[in-house]
């Protein structure tokens, strides 16, 4: 269900007095059925970037709630941190939305109204996270697992703030890049390789649903997946006796209450080329992955063979490259991409044009969109 706000402009100061709202801007919500989110379309196209969407309801409702007069039983509450995950509220509030049209605002005040009916009725979640243009930080917990006899590793980890699932909360596990642990989730707009999109990408899942697990690679540096001499013998690493501890306490509970039939990973450059392995590895375990930046499990720069054979039970693989990638070129991961295509196993993916190596603005909710698809 859509509704544009349209551009009645002669309109817009006597029916809400919206101080910048631009003539030629169109407003809608539209209810999408598959992922039960709703989304508000700003200008031309807004692509489902979630910190811009709160944004703009936010400074829209600013306003509204300093001065509207709302029809009896329809009020507005705090604006709080929000989400847009939404129940399917739209269908019951419309026909009773349409008693409300005024002549003289007729699709300004039906806009406002929706909006209304929403706010009034939808527990908002608050969010682990704040973030500006410059800066995410999400709050964090710590847990220390055994790599070996002597060394633990750190494991960073949240939960969505509400009540969990009755299974327990779907987890995906966010596997470094080289020489950046995910130790705080604190991120800022000038970290390099787009590590403020690492940092939306992890408000991205807890503000939807998903339990974010960041486990460290060896010292902090790059995962042991694609070296010479455990690559191919990767059961003697210290990475597989780690993340196998790792999800037995997924398992066991020690991170919260999490859904061990829902895990789902995802990583950048060494991280990626780790992620490629929880299907090499770690058979039956992951639901799907999405590989930003990476390839093959055993793959590594320009360096890349893939198998002929890939295992029958591997995930399905979502891959985010740019085009202008010259650490890991764009050919290695079409060469994976293409041969999980002549498997029959699901695939899919996305070339940033002229992206580097890197996250990307879209890469936070082309992989939640991914994994929601994979319940």
């Amino acid at each position: 269900m859509e509704y544009n706000a349209g551009n009645q402009a002669a309109h817009h100061s006597r029916c809400i007095g919206l101080a910048g709202y631009r003539p030629a801007t169109t407003i809608s919500f539209v209810g999408e059925r598959s992922s039960q989110h709703l989304t508000i379309r700003y200008g031309a196209f807004v692509p489902g970037s979630d910190d811009r969407i709160i944004s703009l309801a936010k400074r829209l409702t600013a306003p509204i709630r300093r001065g509207l007069r709302l029809p009896q039983g329809v009020r507005l509450p705090r604006m709080p941190t929000v989400e847009t995950n939404f129940p399917r509220l739209l269908a019951p509030h419309w026909k009773e939305l349409e008693m409300y049209r005024r002549p003289d605002c007729y699709r300004v005040s039906t806009w406002i109204l929706l909006l209304a009916a929403l706010l009034g009725n939808v527990a908002w979640a608050q969010s682990r996270c704040t973030d500006t243009p410059e800066r995410v930080r999400c709050t964090h917990q710590t847990a220390w697992i055994d790599s070996s006899e002597i060394v633990k590793r750190r494991v960073t980890y949240q939960l969505p703030l509400g009540t969990p699932p009755p299974n327990g909360w779907p987890v995906v596990l966010i596997y470094q890049g080289s020489f950046f642990p995910l130790k705080d989730f604190n991120y800022h707009r000038l970290m390099p390789a787009g590590g403020y999109y690492e940092g939306k990408l992890v408000q991205t899942l807890l503000d939807h649903g998903y339990a974010v697990v960041a486990p460290m690679a060896p010292v902090g540096l790059f995962w042991e997946t694609n070296l010479p001499g455990l690559g191919s013998n990767y059961e003697r690493s210290s990475d597989y006796r780690f993340l196998g501890n790792v999800f037995a306490a997924i398992a066991a509970g020690q991170f919260g209450p999490l859904d061990p039939r829902r895990r789902y990973a995802t990583g950048i450059s060494s991280g990626g080329y780790n992620t490629s392995r929880m299907a090499v590895s770690f058979p039956g375990q992951f639901r799907a992955l999405a590989i930003q930046s990476g390839s093959y499990a055993t793959c590594s720069g320009l360096v890349c063979v893939v198998p002929d054979i890939l295992p029958a039970d591997h995930p399905a693989t979502l891959f985010l490259h740019g085009s202008a990638d010259l650490i890991v070129p764009l050919r290695t991961m079409d060469l994976y991409y293409a041969r999980l295509q002549a498997q029959g196993i699901e695939t899919n993916r996305f070339i940033e044009r002229k992206g580097g190596h890197a996250w990307f603005s879209s890469s936070p909710r082309r992989i939640r969109a991914w994994f929601d698809a994979h319940p």
